[in-house]
């Protein structure tokens, strides 16, 4: 060979090597050669981006390259080539961690070779590799989250399936298993055959919501019952994304999460049961509440009257119809049982309201004075009438006037009374002009007109006139159920006159006061808590051995079978007995008047008002 072949040759070969040196520090790839001395003869671009280190440090030195690569098979290699020259070594792959010179780790896969080439003269160990760091630290990541999402979907008890809508192949996860109480053997992975397993009142809806995923894209999420292998129903928490879909715009990869939500729904019934149970009670205690604001409205909405009793109500109905009339309304009931407070109540309630309620007590006023307080009297009617004087009737004009005691109005008023309540016109005493008034008349009475009627004490035509709207009230052994009431009532007021604190008000002594019979009725229990009030010494109602002496004085006489004349039957007896012996003589030294020993005028007076007829009883 020529000298000129053989300086072509070498220069072809000097331009071959640099260009594929060159090449070798371009690549994008890690490329680097170990000599058979342990030390490194090649390192291009991309080491020193991956590693750190640039070929000035790197290169003709043994202690790097045992640091980067002593710990892997790396080196091995090139020392069995240099220990057997003649035997070719075969292409090696080697992946794992390498220490940059920042201390941090990187992951490289590395393919290495021993061979002879122009690019460096002699035996060196090639090696190629790619930088895995990013790739490997992604995996580990995502190996990390799906041990984090296995742990949180198992102790959430989610589970999650992937459904290919081209394949109708579908993925459960080991949880939908668990949820659902099948193993992966046990269950088939397609569509159909899921909708099987779903309660019939739940397929159609579910399969239109899977039909309208597929078509429109939409995502949904709905509850179902699911037949678990048990045989039982579960209930199940179903959702659903899209996340594939084809060139024609329809969903292809549906994929979603259940969950077991059994015990939520059955505790949902509870509650939904609890809730109506609620509801039902709810409207129970409202229906009730209203019953007892009406109970209340009917009892309480009078001034004054306190009562729950089925017995008084009657008397309160009355009252209600009565009240927005004119009628004349008769009052009958013992003493003490609250006859003005039913007067009070009807002309409260009536359309004369606003006008005066005037009160008479037949009982409380002289014989002589009952006319002229009634009717009044002009100027000079009688000795002493210095001025005139407006009688009840005339200040009860457009108003009400009241009555009490009206079986003890004299017989002698008793016509005058009765032209009022007919033709609403009287006469003041001494006068000789009419007055015309408009006054409903409320009388009251605890006598038997009736009896009276019949006896000549009281004119029938002005009972008849009365007892237009008779209302009796009953006496308070007959609504006992209200002396509860009555006791707080009177407590509550006796307290505050009293200023005295009394707010315990015992068993025993509320059963010791519905036990007694009350001849005197709301009157005297009134009195009674006053008493007790008074002597009790501290915050408790006392009321026991006084009361019960008091009371067994009483009761015996008024529920014992004799009968007792009235004070006034027996003022009418006795009269009759002196007019017997007197033989109808009534005046003078040998009259009935002498013989009792009173005025012949008073006699008179009483023999009217107690309806005794001389003529009558002596003929």
């Amino acid at each position: 060979m020529s000298a000129s072949s053989t300086l072509t040759n070498n220069l072809l070969s000097f331009v071959n090597q640099t260009f594929l040196q060159e090449l070798i520090q371009e690549l994008p790839v890690v490329v680097f050669a170990i000599s058979p001395n342990q030390t490194i003869t090649c390192w291009n671009k991309e080491c020193e981006r991956t590693l750190g280190y640039s070929s000035k440090e790197i290169q003709d030195t043994t202690i790097l390259t045992k640091n980067l690569f002593g710990h892997t098979p790396i080196l091995k290699s090139i020392t069995e080539a240099w220990d057997n020259p003649n035997i070719t070594l075969p292409y090696r792959y080697w992946e794992g961690e390498i220490k940059a010179k920042d201390g941090s780790v990187r992951y490289l896969s590395v393919n290495y070779h021993v061979r002879n080439n122009f690019v460096l003269e002699g035996l060196h160990l090639w090696c190629i590799g790619t930088d895995l760091t990013d790739k490997v630290q992604g995996q580990r990541i995502m190996q990390v989250n799906q041990e984090r999402l296995s742990l949180v979907t198992k102790a959430a008890k989610i589970g999650f399936w992937d459904w290919n809508a081209h394949t109708n192949e579908v993925y459960y996860s080991q949880e939908c298993f668990d949820i659902m109480g099948y193993t992966y053997d046990e269950f088939s992975h397609t569509y159909e055959k899921w909708l099987e397993f779903i309660h019939p009142e739940d397929r159609t809806r579910v399969q239109n919501k899977v039909r309208d995923c597929l078509h429109t894209k939409c995502d949904f999420y709905t509850e179902l019952r699911f037949k678990a292998k048990n045989g039982n129903y579960i209930w199940l928490f179903l959702q659903a994304n899209v996340f594939e879909w084809d060139v024609q715009n329809k969903a292809v990869r549906i994929v979603g999460i259940i969950s077991d939500i059994t015990l939520r729904k059955r505790t949902e019934q509870d509650l939904q049961e609890a809730l109506a149970k609620v509801e039902e009670l709810k409207e129970s205690l409202v229906e009730e509440n209203l019953q007892l604001k009406q109970e209340l409205q009917e009892s309480f909405r009078y001034e004054d009257i306190i009562s729950i009793s089925d017995t008084y109500k009657k008397v309160l109905r009355q009252v209600e119809q009565v009240a927005p009339t004119d009628a004349t309304v008769l009052v009958l009931g013992e003493t003490g049982t609250g006859k003005s407070l039913i007067a009070n109540t009807i002309h409260r309630l009536s359309p004369r309201v606003n006008q005066p309620l005037i009160k008479v007590n037949c009982a409380a006023l002289p014989a002589n004075l009952i006319e002229s307080e009634l009717f009044g009297y002009e100027k000079g009617a009688f000795t002493g009438a210095y001025t005139k004087k407006i009688g009840r009737f005339e200040l009860a004009d457009k108003g009400t006037i009241f009555l009490d005691e009206i079986g003890d109005l004299p017989m002698e008023l008793q016509a005058k009374l009765l032209r009022v309540l007919q033709e609403g016109e009287f006469e003041p005493l001494g006068g000789n002009r009419t007055h015309k008034v408009d006054v409903r008349i409320i009388a009251a009475t605890n006598r038997n007109l009736e009896e009276l009627v019949q006896r000549g004490s009281f004119r029938a035509d002005l009972y008849y006139r009365l007892n237009v709207f008779p209302i009796v009230n009953p006496p308070l052994r007959e609504r006992k159920e209200d002396i509860p009431l009555l006791v707080k009532y009177f407590v509550n007021k006796y307290n505050a006159k009293t200023q005295k604190q009394i707010t315990v008000i015992p068993k025993k002594t509320l059963q010791q006061l519905e036990s007694y019979n009350w001849p005197g009725n709301i009157r005297e229990l009134k009195n009674t808590i006053e008493r007790a009030i008074v002597l009790s010494t501290s915050t408790k109602l006392e009321m026991d051995a006084w009361f019960q002496n008091s009371a067994n004085t009483i009761s015996p006489d008024i529920s014992s079978d004799i009968v007792f004349d009235t004070l006034e039957e027996h003022e009418r007896k006795h009269i009759l007995e002196a007019l017997k012996r007197t033989e109808g003589r009534v005046t003078g030294p040998r009259g009935a008047g002498k013989l009792l020993g009173i005025n012949d005028k008073t006699l008179q007076s009483r023999m009217r008002k107690l309806g005794i007829n001389r003529l009558n009883e002596f003929k």
